[in-house]
C-alpha cells in the first residue's frame, strides 16, 4: 500500500537531533528518504499516536524504533 506525500513517516526526534541507524532503517524499509521524514519531539510524537487509527506493536526493543505512517489512497 502506498504511503501519503511528504510527510509520509514520522519519527521522534533523539536527544541531540541526530538521525539514528535504527532511524535509516526504518526510513529505508518504508521506502523514503529524510526528505519525506519529519522528526518530531516527544511530546508532538505521542501527540500524534493519540490520533492513531491502527497501532501495531512489535517486539522492537531499540530506542527511536517507533514510526507514524501515513497510508496512501489506493485506487
Amino acid at each position: 500500500m502506498p504511503l501519503d506525500d511528504a510527510p509520509a513517516l514520522d519519527l521522534m526526534a533523539s536527544a541531540d537531533a541526530e538521525v539514528l541507524d535504527v532511524q535509516h532503517e526504518l526510513m529505508a524499509a518504508a521506502g523514503i528518504d529524510k526528505a519525506t521524514t519529519r522528526l518530531t519531539d516527544r511530546h508532538e510524537f505521542y501527540d500524534v499516536a493519540r490520533m492513531a487509527f491502527l497501532i501495531v506493536r512489535t517486539g522492537e526493543t531499540r530506542i527511536y524504533a517507533n514510526a507514524h505512517l501515513r497510508k496512501g489512497v489506493v485506487t
